[in-house]
């Protein structure tokens, strides 16, 4: 006899839409209580209580509740299957997340209306919002437009999660590491621009096509603001706008870029890991150092 997983017909089914046929080594298929049960209960494994199952720190109870004749069935399971459960739960949960988002996405790109700063930010917010991608408006973070001519426009993938706090990109610890870093261009991190690729912080994968839908925006922000240099962090920020899918930070780091704001005007491009990778390794210290002349090198032109 094929040795049986106790779960459920619908868990079953969750864990083949995953991929998974087997399951700590065993076949995947619903399990079948032996004793016969009326077709009013639910269907669970039932363990016998006795001196020994009920010290065993191993097991913890899964369900538990009266039938009509007011008799309790218990059902149990490992903390170990427990947890593997659990975790299947949150992969579908995900899964289904994605499909929402995917769902909801327009088939077009969207055009861009605003013609100033505040206009842009309004219909940024309002467009996030039919989305769905948040619940509250308040939730879409901009970005800070600098000083006027504009040096520099500094671009991420999204607001980091430290960010809503303070209601602002490039918060926090790294916003500090930032300013370090642009210190000795001259710069104030008040003076320059920053923004990111998205603006919501998202927990979970991110889709290609949100970054083509929201690509329109930043374009909007650029042509507005008219850097001399522009500064892109991290290469989930770099692929989309340099149209490289595939590039490595190592390529992305070593070409020379520029932004086609017009059809007379390049603005030059310059690639580097993000700042808050620098707090975890010491080693990207002269990396940035060399990115950080290049800039400079481009806003003394």
């Amino acid at each position: 006899m094929t040795p049986q997983i106790p779960l459920s017909e619908v868990q079953t089914l969750w864990l083949k839409e995953l991929g998974i046929s087997m399951l700590w080594g065993q076949a995947l298929v619903p399990y079948e209580p032996e004793i016969a049960q009326s077709a009013s209960e639910p269907s669970f494994q039932v363990v016998q209580e006795d001196s020994a199952s009920s010290s065993n720190n191993n097991a913890v109870a899964l369900i538990k509740r009266s039938s009509p004749e007011g008799k309790t069935k218990a059902g149990r399971v490992s903390r170990k299957q427990e947890q593997a459960i659990q975790e299947i739960y949150q992969g579908f949960q995900k899964q289904r997340n994605r499909q929402r988002r995917a769902q909801s996405e327009v088939t077009s790109i969207p055009v861009v209306h605003a013609q100033n700063w505040t206009d842009l930010e309004i219909e940024i917010r309002h467009q996030y919002k039919q989305w769905q991608w948040v619940n509250d408006e308040k939730e879409v973070l901009i970005g800070q437009e600098g000083k006027s001519p504009l040096d520099l426009l500094i671009i991420e993938e999204m607001p980091g999660a430290d960010d809503y706090v303070e209601g602002t990109v490039f918060s926090g610890e790294t916003g500090v590491l930032l300013a370090n870093i642009l210190a000795p261009l001259g710069i104030s991190k008040e003076d320059v621009a920053i923004t990111s690729l998205l603006k919501i912080h998202l927990r979970d994968e991110t889709l290609p096509s949100q970054y083509e839908q929201a690509l329109p925006y930043l374009q909007a922000q650029i042509a507005l603001l008219k850097p001399k240099c522009i500064w892109l962090l991290g290469a989930r920020a770099a692929q989309p706008i340099l149209k490289q899918e595939n590039g490595s930070m190592d390529v992305l780091r070593g070409q020379e870029w520029f932004y086609p704001l017009s059809d007379d005007i390049q603005i030059p491009v310059v690639v580097s890991h993000h700042p808050s990778l620098l707090l975890i390794h010491q080693g990207l210290k002269a990396d940035m150092w060399e990115d950080v002349q290049k800039i400079n090198a481009y806003l003394s032109e």
